[in-house]
């Protein structure tokens, strides 16, 4: 970055001494095609790219499953993820993550979005790792080509500092 300023200069002068026996039109014309030409072999060594909106988007449901959160509250929010997806868009697809000490994935990532009962044998439960759901969250969204997002579903009782430390990796 440091060297697009010189770069420009030793353009323009080169441009101006090579422009002498050039109409004034075809002179701007060539120093534009040049600074054209700087630009982007300057973004090129910078590792610029397009990012275009994607149509489609890939959502991954978190839910808590910790012992803070009632059978019927998980139920309730498990219903809310189903009532959220109804809204979707062909070409969707999404996956459900639930955790208390630590996360699974419940419901990988598809275009068909239908969780059962939650089965919630062999997960620990006597704290809210709230960076652990964000983390399966993220690895299940890590091959989607699609807009990417998380539905955290949690009533907060976790590691608020590990959580903000893991969304922003």
């Amino acid at each position: 970055i440091l060297l697009v300023a010189p770069a420009v200069l030793l353009t323009l002068a080169a441009a101006k001494r090579s422009a002498l026996g050039l109409a004034p039109g075809r002179a701007v014309l060539s120093m534009s095609a040049r600074c054209l030409l700087l630009l982007a072999l300057g973004l090129i060594l910078a590792g610029a790219r397009a990012v275009l909106p994607h149509e489609e988007r890939a959502v991954v449901f978190a839910i808590d499953a910790s012992e803070s959160i009632t059978p019927s509250m998980r139920q309730r929010l498990l219903d809310w993820t189903r009532r959220a997806w109804e809204a979707h868009r062909p070409g969707d697809r999404a996956g459900l993550v639930v955790f208390g000490s630590r996360a699974r994935v419940e419901v990988p990532v598809g275009e068909v979005y239908e969780p059962g009962e939650l089965n919630l044998e062999g997960l620990p439960r006597d704290r809210t790792a709230l960076d652990q759901a964000l983390r399966t969250a993220a690895g299940l969204l890590r091959r989607e080509e699609a807009e990417r997002q998380v539905v955290l579903v949690s009533d907060g009782n976790g590691d608020p500092e590990r959580a903000a430390r893991e969304a922003m990796a």
